[in-house]
Parts: C-alpha cells; sequence; structure tokens
C-alpha cells in the first residue's frame, strides 16, 4: 500500500498538477512536489540529506518532468532514491530516457516496426536531396516541452538556420517534414483508453498544451490500430500509463510521439476531472 506520492516537477502550479494533488485527496492519498533540479547535498554513503519528504517503500515517486534539461538529474536521483529506500517508481528509468530524447524515441519506434512520422536524425550537413524532399520542415529541440524549440521552416530558412547550427557545435535539434492532418490522442491509463482529436490540428504551432480536444470516436480498424501500437510499447517499455500522438498522413495513422508523462488537462476537459483519478488509480493498481 502506498501513503504517499512525491510529484518529481519544476511547476506544481501546472494545471495537471492540480489536478493530481485534488485526485490523490479524494483516494486518501498524500501527494507533495519536489524539484530535482535544485540544490542535491549528499553524503558519503551517497543518500541524500536534504530531500524534503521520507522516502519508504510506501512512497511513489511520480516522474512529471520534462526533459528540457540534459543532464537527467532528475531520473538518477529518483533511481538512486528508489534503490536506497525501496520507493517505486512511476516508470522504468530506461524506458524515459528512451522517450525522453526524441532521437532515441525514433530509432525505438523503428525498432519495434511502429509506423512513424518520417524523421531525419541529422548530425551534420544537410544534403540537397533532403532538403528539397520536402517544401516545408518543422524543426524541433531533441528534447522539447510544450512546443520549445519548434519552428516552421522552408528550406532556405532551414538551410540557414542549420548552417548556423553548425558554426556553433549545436546540432541538437530533428527534423520532420511539415504534414498537416488530423492529430489524435491515445491515452492509455491501464487497461482503459481515451481517444481525443485535437481541434485546429493544422495549425502546427498549437501544440497539445494550448489547444481544444473532443472526444474522437475510433472505428473498429483504428481502434485496433492505436491498440496495436499501445500493446508494443507496454510490452517494451514497461509504461502502466502513457499518451501516442498520431497523424493521420495519407489516410494513415503514423506516431508522431509518445509521451510518458501526458499531461491531463486536455482529456479531463472532454471527460472530466474524473481522468486524474484514473491515472492515479492506473498507477497504483499496476505497481501493486
Amino acid at each position: 500500500m502506498f501513503r504517499q506520492i512525491i510529484v518529481f516537477t519544476k511547476s506544481p502550479s501546472l494545471e495537471s498538477n492540480i489536478g493530481l494533488n485534488n485526485a490523490a485527496k479524494h483516494i486518501g492519498l498524500k501527494l507533495s512536489y519536489y524539484n530535482p533540479f535544485g540544490e542535491l547535498v549528499w553524503e558519503t554513503s551517497q543518500k541524500p540529506i536534504n530531500l524534503p519528504f521520507i522516502p519508504d517503500p510506501e512512497t511513489l515517486l511520480l516522474l512529471r518532468t520534462s526533459g528540457v534539461f540534459f543532464d537527467d538529474i532528475d531520473l538518477h536521483a529518483a533511481e538512486h532514491i528508489s534503490q536506497s529506500f525501496g520507493s517505486a517508481l512511476s516508470a522504468p528509468i530506461n524506458s524515459i530516457l528512451n522517450l525522453r530524447n526524441k532521437d532515441q524515441q525514433t530509432m525505438l519506434l523503428s525498432r519495434l516496426n511502429i509506423p512513424i512520422v518520417e524523421t531525419l536524425l541529422v548530425r551534420g550537413e544537410l544534403t540537397m536531396a533532403q532538403l528539397k524532399s520536402h517544401e516545408q520542415w518543422v524543426l524541433k529541440s531533441i528534447r522539447g516541452n510544450k512546443g520549445i524549440g519548434h519552428q516552421l521552416l522552408n528550406q532556405k530558412e532551414l538551410l540557414e538556420f542549420w548552417s548556423s547550427a553548425l558554426l556553433k557545435n549545436d546540432i541538437r535539434y530533428l527534423l520532420q517534414p511539415y504534414l498537416p492532418g488530423r492529430e489524435v490522442r491515445h491515452l492509455v491509463l491501464g487497461k482503459k483508453s481515451f481517444f481525443i482529436e485535437k481541434l485546429g490540428s493544422l495549425d502546427w504551432k498549437k501544440n497539445l498544451a494550448n489547444c481544444e480536444f473532443t472526444n474522437y470516436m475510433p472505428t473498429k480498424e483504428e481502434e485496433f490500430h492505436f491498440k496495436k501500437v499501445a500493446s508494443k510499447i507496454q510490452k517494451n517499455l514497461g509504461l502502466t500509463t502513457f499518451a501516442t500522438d498520431f497523424l493521420l498522413v495519407n489516410n494513415k495513422w503514423k506516431v508522431l510521439e509518445v509521451n510518458y508523462a501526458p499531461g491531463l488537462v486536455g482529456a479531463a476537459k472532454v471527460f472530466s476531472e474524473e481522468i486524474f483519478k484514473d491515472f492515479l488509480n492506473a498507477l497504483l493498481t499496476g505497481l501493486r
């Protein structure tokens, strides 16, 4: 049995975190927030001595940090706490590492034979063949959050940006052709599935944190496809809760991204605040 949940986050004020806090109260759990990017002090025994909570086997560490930071101290600290005090983790560390880095995620999904939106992993000069393959490109930070680092560029603009990045030795970007299309999120909470469509999908600037949603009713064929992808992700990454974003490209649903710590605000607006309790109950049930 868990008696407390510690949410690893930099922003306790996020709507999702507030929703989780209210849900935890309803099911009788204490929920606290911890910023793992603050100062960490270690004893020679390698145990942290400045934690604002008492870790033990009845503590669940809920990892909801975004991954913008490159040092992964949040994951290493969580792993250390888990191994030292027996606290449970909301998701395997290696799985989060694979999903957090967009390069690694792309290669992982490809290896699992999951259809993904065409993605270029380029770390040197762009070739003219690459540039001319599409008129417009979406440039993303390898690690991003809420659309940070997203730019829509034409061929000339992309070449100029890339040349500048090369000179700075700063090639930490991922390239995807701009493909307008409908976007659907498949939210998996344990054995429950929720499907929501992002309204205004043709506006690339409207990421999932800043747009409206509606309930999406997939056809039997679509639902089979969505759940088949989810099954592969669950089997290979050991996730209990996650979200997969799909883009409809030439009448085929392809994966844009898999998120191990999905925001729940959009889904809550479509399905009600109960979604936060569903999220926590799925985690707690899967870890018992």
